[in-house]
């Protein structure tokens, strides 16, 4: 009924199993695992049409949905549903330069960060947004977005000027600093709780070329690699143009256990010292490191990612010390070797920096503008890749098995945080909690505010208060 009362809203706008534009819908998604076959998909190309279509569904407040940006989320039930009904943003991919500031670009939710980079590369530009090329604006910087700059800039959020929202009732705001400014801070970082962003204005800035690349190195080098990382962040003096992500990898098709640092000073300068324990950890099977833009690192970041397989990411935060993260890896070692019998199984950890709290204006993320999250705290997470889906149940038990073990020794150590990044997190992980008691409070208040009959609480699936 739900469906039928969207096609006659929308008419060509709303495709039913096993149309073309349904099956393309449902096959774009980048992970097997949120491949779902939902009652039928949605795909505006107006904000207005977004609207009408709200407007039908809380119509019909037994009819679960779903809303999906650019589809990179591997949880099931999550921007995707065998349940319900799925709104694909897709179609709202425009990207365009304000008239009032040149450093501004207003980018429709639907579009990817490739998209982005490809008109900013042209106006030699760059903006905070993902380290891989494929992932959607929407869901990346509603979710607070780790970009190659967040040592230097924080999250990709706290470079948002302004977004415009689709709520509950079918209303379109303008939603920034000035206007409704509760709800923009519960955007950055609270994801789709509150209304549905359509379109974020985005803070650009010019720099055509930074320092970057990966090293791979094989599992010999670990001990080198964690001392490396170890002397980066424990040296006492805040490297803020220097960005790692250091990942150990178990994969049967790669032949076993192996060390990558993909790293990026985020100036043109080449071999800077901040990075001499990567350089001289010998033997390197690879490297790319090399001067060159943004788009060009994101899309040899995506070439590297295991894609069309089932997966699932889950996170935690920890203050860093000189022994846990060899703890950490032990664990992770014995759990990989536990999953090796998974058809195509790849495993994979990966320890980079928090960004700092922003300056300006707050998020919903819960630390203090005085504290120092950057210097002290570790964002991990646990990124697992298979290829049969009759494998999903066994892989994922012994996910939250894995994350249970690391994050009890980070509390035997006293150094567990709570923090829980959402845009790494599995949905039973509980993200938005663990933005502490008075930013958990807050988003609640926020979403009674805009949303009195709760209807992104009860309809809208997802990562919920």
């Amino acid at each position: 009924m739900a469906c039928e009362k969207l096609r006659a809203a929308l008419p060509g706008k709303v495709s039913l199993a096993d149309e073309a534009s349904y099956n393309s819908s449902v096959n774009s998604y980048y992970f097997r695992s949120a491949r779902q076959r939902p009652s039928c998909v949605v795909s505006p190309t107006s904000t207005e049409d977004l609207s009408t279509a709200i407007k039908v569904l809380t119509g019909h407040p037994e009819v679960q949905f779903a809303v999906r940006s650019g589809g990179h989320q591997p949880h099931p039930e999550v921007s995707n549903t065998d349940h319900g009904i799925t709104i694909n943003l897709g179609g709202l991919n425009t990207i365009t330069k304000s008239i009032d500031n040149d450093d501004v670009y207003r980018v429709g939710v639907g579009a990817g960060w490739i998209n982005v980079y490809e008109v900013l590369d042209r106006v030699k530009r760059t903006a905070l947004g993902s380290r891989e090329s494929t992932v959607g604006v929407g869901g990346f910087i509603t979710g607070g977005g780790l970009s190659y700059f967040a040592p230097e800039r924080g999250f990709a959020c706290d470079y948002v000027v302004n977004m415009e929202v689709v709520l509950a009732s079918g209303e379109i705001i303008e939603v920034n600093d000035k206007s409704h400014p509760d709800l923009f801070w519960a955007l950055k970082g609270g994801r789709s709780n509150f209304g549905i962003v359509t379109r974020i204005d985005i803070t650009t800035f010019q720099l055509e070329s930074f320092w970057g690349g990966a090293t791979m190195y094989p599992w010999d080098a670990e001990d080198a690699a964690l001392e490396a990382f170890i002397r980066l962040k424990m040296s006492g003096d805040y490297e803020p143009l220097a960005q790692v992500e250091l990942s150990f990898l178990y994969s049967v098709q790669m032949g076993g256990f192996l060390v990558s640092a993909n790293h990026w000073y985020l100036r043109p300068v080449e071999n800077p010292q901040a990075f001499r324990h990567f350089a001289e950890i010998e033997p390197q099977m690879a490297n790319t490191m090399r001067i060159d833009s943004t788009i060009n690192f994101a899309r040899e970041l995506t070439k590297y990612q295991p894609q069309n397989k089932c997966a699932t990411f889950v996170t935690t935060t920890f203050f860093i010390n000189a022994s846990i993260m060899k703890k950490i890896n032990k664990i992770w070692e014995a759990s990989a070797k536990e999953l090796s019998s998974v058809q195509d199984i790849t495993s994979v950890i990966t320890y980079q920096q928090c960004p700092p709290p922003p300056k300006d204006s707050e998020n919903a993320m819960g630390f203090a503008p005085q504290s120092s999250p950057h210097e002290d705290l570790l964002i991990f997470i646990v990124s697992v890749y298979w290829e049969r889906q009759e494998d999903s149940d066994f892989v994922r038990d012994k996910i939250v098995g894995l994350m249970a073990d690391i994050e009890g020794t980070t509390k035997q150590e006293g150094v567990f945080h709570p923090f829980k990044y959402i845009n790494y997190a599995a949905p039973w992980q509980q993200s938005l909690k663990s933005y502490g008691e008075e930013s958990y409070r807050k988003l609640n208040e926020v979403s009674r505010t805009y949303d009195p009959h709760g209807v992104f609480q009860s309809q809208a699936i997802g990562f919920k208060l």
